[in-house]
């Protein structure tokens, strides 16, 4: 309860409950600019660092056969662990618990079939990885950021 009133979601009231107050536009935008802002520094951490990328590539290559496949719901589980083999390799364990607390599988909109958010997701994952292999910290960055920025737009959509 603690963790949905400090996310905006329910109002507890000592002795007397909670009030449930749901997600509205504001909740939503809040969520995503905090992840935005600490999937970015993870991308930075990792560039900065000079991690590793083979196990992200490994999660890359695998997506992208799903999508062949067109197995989209193989690729939404592959879409998270894409994310969090960035947050495990940035090597900070409080960002990856943060992060982890925040991830929210709503990126997908109404106005969008699997496919097309599959294949608009993984051509944004090919370019911030590929920023990550130059070591490329600012672009990394900006494309992580970017990507969380477009997955929001796409939730608000629903609205």
């Amino acid at each position: 309860f603690q963790i949905l009133e400090r996310d905006g979601l329910i109002d507890l009231k000592q002795n007397k409950g909670a009030t449930v107050l749901g997600i509205n536009e504001t909740t939503l935008r809040e969520h995503f600019q905090i992840r935005a802002a600490l999937e970015s520094e993870a991308c930075a951490l990792c560039c900065r660092n000079h991690i590793d990328m083979s196990r992200i590539e490994q999660v890359l290559t695998v997506s992208k056969e799903m999508i062949k496949k067109e197995d989209y719901e193989n690729y939404s589980k592959l879409n998270q662990s894409l994310h969090m083999e960035i947050w495990t390799a940035a090597g900070n364990e409080k960002l990856k618990k943060m992060l982890s607390e925040l991830w929210s599988g709503l990126s997908l909109g109404v106005k969008m079939t699997e496919a097309e958010y599959a294949k608009k997701s993984i051509k944004e994952h090919e370019d911030i990885i590929e920023s990550m292999k130059k070591y490329d910290t600012m672009e990394a960055w900006r494309r992580m950021h970017q990507h969380i920025e477009r997955s929001l737009e796409d939730v608000l959509s629903e609205f």
